[in-house]
Order: structure tokens, then C-alpha cells, then sequence
């Protein structure tokens, strides 16, 4: 066993070894009103601060926790609509505590997910922003998170992965809603490309398929949280200025943002750029890897009244000149239009706590070529795409029995995509004639399709007791998939066909036990199930995947179904937090893709690889894994946080493991921090074992492991606030897993990471 290995090992032993339970003798009575007219609140949570001990709010607005250890501890009281409050409190042996908590009303943020319950377990990992710590684009945060991952095919849109969930079976969305797919069959521009890290306040995780409420979920839903207006009493107008820089592959970013509020109006300005040049390896191999990109968004609020709120939003994006060295093309356009009308209301009534309206339309333009590549002087090829969205959801949340809440509503998007590959051949590659006139081609990419998605859901959120909350959620999704052009081979393939309607049913249980206050067990059990994608369905003679393959779609697939179980500890002392989970999934009509002899290559059928690979389903599949996080505080104030996650696959069918799927990967983070001093200093590294269960089906070959470490330095004081760091410290030459190899260049020409970088942010707030 190698050294990192028996590291990570060590880690996970420590961690599961840790002490269960505590006791506790005191307890806390109160009442929760509101500030104005002492109003009681009913469902309101009450938690006791970094803890994991909490209960809600009766009808009368009463509520108690007991069993609870001595000492002095802040109980944190929130409400949605109202400003989180928090009360100092004694805890004495045997003593009994009575508190009245008053809470004042507050504005309304519209674009997070609602999910109530105070556990990490159940609730969304929410992960903050600032200016100075996002990442140049969205894709590379999902390497730093627990289970996370991400597939390059370039320096931009890496494409997010969680635990071995990709593609679609992530469900990805901004603002509590929106979705937006690109035009790129192979997915230069997925969802998470869309939207810039400058502009990006939080993203909220939910992992596995236990939520009903945003759509259809197979493996977990992603949620970009946009920055928005800061909500003051008093009029006010404020912003920032960011600058940037990279050395590794010279790159260049900048931001402007202006927020205000004009009595009850408000706004959000912000647009910016960023310029990269190609990267050099830790080998000082130079990779094609530069791109350009500018963006604006505007957001402009009213709020009459404190529990309602309207807002419109509209965002575009342009990013030109895109390098992709792990795909056939680069991308000289990717031009995005969001444009979404937001309403919310809170606390409207006893009865109703919840009404929310979103409606949306997205565009994106997507311009791909080859004209830097080695088959130019043959061929000359251009795809023009074009990918339409819109659609909206209507959710009520109702105060009901026992504290308990209960949601229901309704979901819709329309997705079509559109476009054509051009093609103008110079030389058959096969035999070397050299044509005096080029023969003119037009491929269908898109086959003019479209899929549209009908969702109803309800889901209840209910108490027990102080000690055991629970959730219980059904959807019901009715999808219409349609080609309207179908290919000369789809119609030879299919024959005639035009569209396919399938009915999903999924839904989801999970139960929270608090035997302590310090200690939580979770248990949850779901079903997602997603339809397929158009990519899966329609895409025509492509090389879409991580090798040089055609690929076919398959009108006539399966929805795929995930039927997950996991258990989670969580543990919350003063000196150390610790949560782990173990999950396994246990998968039906699983869609990947594989070699079909029955298909014949339709273009360049003479270069290898030969074969033509078609969407499938594997009728059985399973994975199971498990991911852990420890933290805490080593000496006064130097803080660690570690994690270590692991997931495997299998598909039955074949008896081989499942494709694309990340290796064993822990994390630490060294961080020394002082309220008296305004410096931090961070040191954190990656270790990331080697992955050999990989897919002789799908093509994929082992990868090495490999150590990576980073060094920050942050300055944080009035107005300013400023950060460098080196990351790949030591300059490693190292490649993902994930990674896709280079088009038209030996298998042996990898897609390696940078090498040693220095990062420098600058912010100032005005």
C-alpha cells in the first residue's frame, strides 16, 4: 500500500473512530413572536449554535429543548421572511430556561433554494463566494469539493461532476430555476459555462436523488445563487472594482459591480472580462487553451411590501476564440441570453409561508470550427447551433399540522436545438485525391429536436418530535421528446419517427435523529429517474465522448432510474466537526454508450477508430461509496479541514466497471487566521490515488496518481482585500482521470494540467 493511500486510510479510521455521544441535564422553554403585534410563529426553526441540536415551533409559537449540557451557548432563531436572531443562554443542571424570542421582518432574496430542516444532511451544502477566492470559471471549483469532480476538455467550461453523476444526470440551474443548455453536442458549453464565478454569490449542492421540488433529479441538483441587491433599510448605493491576474497561461480578468436602492426599488449592476493565453504544463508543454470573455448582468427589484417581492433579471455573455484541445473543433462564438421574471412572497398568511412565480427564456448561439486544427488543409468544417429555453415554476409551502410544512407545485422547460455542420473537403483522407473544386456537405447535428418536461410535485417536511425530523416528497414528470429533420440515417436506422412521450415517477424519504445535542443519524432513501437527453436520443455520427468515436443516437431509450440509499453521521463538538456518509445506488436502464458493429462510419470510415459507438441502456448498474470531512481547530488559532471520498461502479451487464468515474481523492487545508491580524495564510493539498477500474468498453485506460499543494496568502482590512497564492506549489506533471486526450494527436498526448501558477485578486469596495 503506498504512502498516500495508508494516509488516507489513517484519516478515515481516525475519523470513524470518534467518540458518539454526549449527555445533557439542563433544558430551554420558550415562545417565538413577531417584533411587530407578538404574533406567534409557527415552524419557526430554533438551533443551538455549532451544534447539531434544534426543533421548530409549535402552532402557538412555542417550543423546548431538553436533555441539553451545561454550559452558556447562542440559540439561533430563524424564520423564513424574518431576521435570523441570536440569544445568549445558561444551561444549569437540572434547571429549566424560559425565553420570548422577537423577530423583525426583513426583505426577501428570491433565488436560493427554499429546503427547510436545520441538518446538513438534509439541507443543501452551500458553498460561498467572494470575489477574491472564485475560480477563473465555475467548473474548477467542483475539484475542491467533497465527492466533487470535473471534465476537461480545455482551460474553460469544465463540466461538473458529483461523485460519479454527470452530464444530465446532474440537474444544474441558476437562481432557484432557470436552466440553460448549450448548443455543442460535445458539451463545450454546459450549464455551469453560462454563468461567470465573478457573478456567482454561492452555488447550493444537493447531493443524490433526495429532492423533488427542481426538477427531475438522478444524481443531484447544482444551484448557481447570482449576487443580487443588498437589502438595507436606508437608501444607499455601494459596489466594487476586481482585477486579476494568472502567470501560467497570462491571464487577465476584471469586474465592476454597483448595487443600490431607491425606496422600494432596487438594482444590481455588473459586468466584466477575462482574456487567458494557452497554459504550459508542469513539463513546460504549451497547451491550447486560450479563450476571451466579456459578460454583463442587471437585476432590478421591487418590494412594496417587506413579504413580497418582484424582480426581473437579464444576463448576456459572449466568449469568443474558446481552445479545446480534447475535442475535434474550437469554438469561435458562445453567446448566451438570460432573461427571468422572479416573484416571492413570505409569512403571506397563518396558513401560507411560501408563494413563488418564476418564468425564463434562455438563448444560446454556439459557432464551432476547425480551422486550427492538423485535418484543415482536407477539410474544412463549421457547426452553427442554436438551443432555445423557456420555461418557469409555481411552488406554495402551507403551514400545516405539528409544526410540519407542506409543498406543492408545478414545473416546465421547452428545450430545441438547431443546427448544421458545413463542410467543404479538399482531400479524401482515405485515397489522397486532391479535388479541384471542394465538395460541398450539410450534416444534421441537431436534427431540428426538442424536448419539453411537465412536472408536479409535493413534498412535507415533518417533526416528530425535538429529536427526529423527516421529509417525504413525490414527483410525477410527463416529457415529449420530437425530431423534426431526421438524418438519412436516422430514417434508414428507425424509419420514420417523430415523437416519444414517457411518464417518470420519483420521490424520496429521509428521517434525522438527534440522540444529543452535539450528534446527528441520517437516513435516506430516494428514487430519481431522468429521461434522455437529446444528445442521447438524436445526436448524429459525432465524436461526442472521450475518444474519437462516432456516436449514434437511440430514439427509442429507457429513462434511467436511481434507487439510492445513504446513512450520514454528523458530529458537531466544540473542538472538531464531523460528518460522513456511505451511499449506494442500484441503477435500471443505466444510458451510456458502446461499440455497435451493425453501424457503418460515415465520415473519414477509413481512419481509426473505426467503430461506431450507440446509445444504450444497461439494464442493471450499481455504484456505492462514501465521503468524509473532519475539521477543527489544532492549537489557538490554526484550523485543518480534511476530506476523503471514494466511489465505484459497475455495470452487471458486462461485468466491468462503470465508465467515467473518479478515483479515491483527499483533501486537507492548513489555515492560520486572527481577528487581531488581517493577514491569512492557507496551505491545502489534493491526493488523488490512480485509477485502474476503468471501462475496456468505453475505451478508457488507467491514469497515475498524483500530490498537489497550494499556497495563499490573503490580506483582508476597511476596503480592501487582496489575495496570492501558487497553486501546483511543487509543478507537478500531472493529468485527471477526466481529462480528455487531445483530437488528431496521439493516444499517448494527454490533456495535462498547468503546471506552478501565481494568482494575484485585488478588491476594493467603494
Amino acid at each position: 500500500m503506498s504512502n498516500r493511500l495508508k494516509l488516507l486510510v489513517g484519516l478515515v479510521y481516525l475519523i470513524l473512530t470518534v467518540g458518539l455521544f454526549g449527555e445533557g441535564t439542563g433544558s430551554i422553554r420558550g415562545v417565538i413572536v413577531t417584533a411587530e403585534g407578538k404574533i406567534p410563529l409557527q415552524s419557526a426553526e430554533v438551533i443551538i449554535k455549532n451544534t447539531e441540536m434544534g426543533t421548530v415551533s409549535n402552532k402557538d409559537g412555542k417550543f423546548e429543548l431538553t436533555n441539553l449540557p451545561n454550559g452558556t451557548y447562542l440559540l439561533t432563531t430563524q424564520f423564513i421572511g424574518y431576521n435570523t436572531k441570536e440569544t445568549p443562554i445558561t444551561i444549569e443542571s437540572n434547571n429549566e430556561t424560559i425565553v420570548i424570542i422577537e423577530l423583525e421582518m426583513k426583505p426577501i432574496h428570491i433565488e436560493e433554494l427554499i429546503v427547510t430542516g436545520f441538518h446538513n444532511n438534509l439541507s443543501p451544502q452551500n458553498i460561498q463566494f467572494s470575489n477574491t477566492e472564485s475560480p477563473k470559471e465555475i467548473g474548477e471549483y467542483f475539484r475542491q469539493i467533497n465527492g466533487g469532480n470535473a471534465i476537461k476538455k480545455g482551460g474553460f467550461a469544465l463540466d461538473p461532476v458529483l461523485r460519479s453523476f454527470k452530464y444530465d444526470q446532474l440537474n444544474v440551474q441558476y437562481d432557484g430555476g432557470i436552466k440553460c443548455w448549450g448548443g455543442c453536442p460535445n458539451r463545450m458549453d454546459p450549464p455551469t459555462s453560462h454563468i461567470q464565478s465573478d457573478d456567482i454569490e454561492r452555488i447550493e449542492i444537493l447531493k443524490g436523488p433526495f429532492n423533488v421540488r427542481f426538477g427531475q433529479t438522478m444524481g443531484g441538483v447544482v444551484n448557481l445563487v447570482m449576487k443580487k441587491p443588498n437589502h438595507f433599510k436606508e437608501n444607499y448605493i455601494s459596489g466594487s472594482a476586481m482585477i486579476g491576474y494568472e502567470s501560467v497561461s497570462k491571464g487577465k480578468r476584471g469586474r465592476l459591480s454597483i448595487n443600490g436602492k431607491r425606496n422600494a426599488f432596487d438594482y444590481y449592476l455588473a459586468g466584466g472580462t477575462k482574456e487567458y493565453s494557452n497554459y504550459t504544463t508542469g513539463s513546460n508543454i504549451e497547451v491550447p487553451s486560450s479563450f476571451q470573455l466579456s459578460d454583463y448582468t442587471v437585476k432590478a427589484g421591487y418590494q412594496h411590501e417587506n413579504n413580497h417581492r418582484m424582480q426581473v433579471s437579464y444576463r448576456q455573455s459572449f466568449a469568443d476564440n474558446i481552445d479545446y484541445p480534447g475535442l475535434p473543433m474550437d469554438a469561435k462564438d458562445d453567446d448566451t441570453d438570460i432573461l427571468a421574471f422572479d416573484y416571492s412572497g413570505r409569512s403571506i398568511n397563518k396558513t401560507i409561508h411560501l408563494l413563488t412565480l418564476k418564468l425564463y427564456k434562455t438563448n444560446v448561439y454556439h459557432k464551432m470550427d476547425n480551422e486550427n486544427r492538423p485535418n484543415r488543409t482536407a477539410l474544412h468544417a463549421e457547426v452553427k447551433a442554436f438551443t432555445k429555453t423557456y420555461g418557469g415554476r409555481a411552488e406554495i409551502g402551507l403551514s400545516t399540522f405539528n409544526a410540519s410544512r407542506l409543498y406543492f407545485g408545478m414545473d416546465y422547460y421547452s428545450l430545441s436545438k438547431t443546427g448544421d455542420r458545413e463542410r467543404a473537403v479538399f482531400k479524401n483522407m482515405c485515397n489522397g485525391m486532391v479535388f479541384e473544386e471542394p465538395m460541398l456537405f450539410t450534416d444534421h447535428v441537431w436534427q431540428d429536436s426538442e424536448i419539453a418536461d411537465l412536472g408536479i410535485f409535493s413534498e412535507l417536511d415533518f417533526h416528530l418530535n425535538h429529536r427526529m425530523i423527516g421529509k417525504a416528497g413525490f414527483r410525477y414528470d410527463i416529457i415529449q421528446s420530437e425530431i423534426k429533420d431526421p438524418s438519412i440515417q436516422f430514417t434508414d436506422a428507425y424509419g420514420e419517427i417523430s415523437d416519444f412521450d414517457s411518464d417518470n415517477y420519483t420521490g424520496m424519504l429521509s428521517f434525522s435523529f438527534l440522540p444529543n445535542a452535539t450528534t446527528e443519524w441520517s437516513l435516506l432513501l430516494g428514487r430519481g429517474m431522468r429521461a434522455p437527453s437529446i444528445t442521447e436520443r438524436y445526436v448524429n455520427h459525432l465524436p461526442i465522448g472521450s475518444d474519437a468515436h462516432e456516436y449514434f443516437g437511440n430514439p427509442y431509450l429507457k429513462s434511467e432510474v436511481n434507487h439510492q440509499i445513504e446513512i450520514a453521521f454528523g458530529k458537531n463538538e466544540r473542538s472538531y466537526s464531523l460528518r460522513t456518509s456511505i451511499y449506494y445506488s442500484q441503477f435500471i436502464d443505466y444510458i451510456s454508450a458502446k461499440i455497435d458493429t451493425s453501424l457503418n462510419k460515415v465520415y473519414m470510415a477509413c481512419i481509426d477508430p473505426k467503430d461506431v459507438k450507440r446509445f444504450q441502456n444497461i439494464s442493471n448498474a450499481h455504484q456505492f461509496g462514501f465521503e468524509t470531512e473532519l475539521s477543527g481547530t489544532l492549537w489557538k488559532n490554526i484550523n485543518y479541514h480534511g476530506s476523503v471520498s471514494y466511489t465505484i461502479g459497475d455495470n452487471l451487464d458486462e461485468n466491468e466497471p462503470l465508465p467515467e468515474v473518479p478515483p479515491l481523492v483527499g483533501r486537507l487545508t492548513i489555515q492560520y487566521r486572527s481577528d487581531n491580524n488581517p493577514f491569512t495564510y492557507e496551505m491545502s493539498g489534493r491526493f488523488v490515488a490512480e485509477q485502474n477500474r476503468v471501462s475496456s468498453l468505453f475505451g478508457e485506460t488507467a491514469t497515475p496518481g498524483f500530490n498537489i499543494f497550494d499556497l495563499h496568502v490573503t490580506y483582508n482590512r476597511d476596503q480592501w482585500n487582496i489575495k496570492v497564492g501558487i497553486q501546483n506549489l511543487l509543478n507537478e506533471n500531472y493529468y485527471e482521470h477526466l481529462s480528455r486526450k487531445y483530437k488528431n494527436m496521439p493516444d499517448s498526448y494527454l490533456l495535462y494540467e498547468p503546471g506552478r501558477n501565481m494568482v494575484v485578486n485585488i478588491l476594493y469596495k467603494f
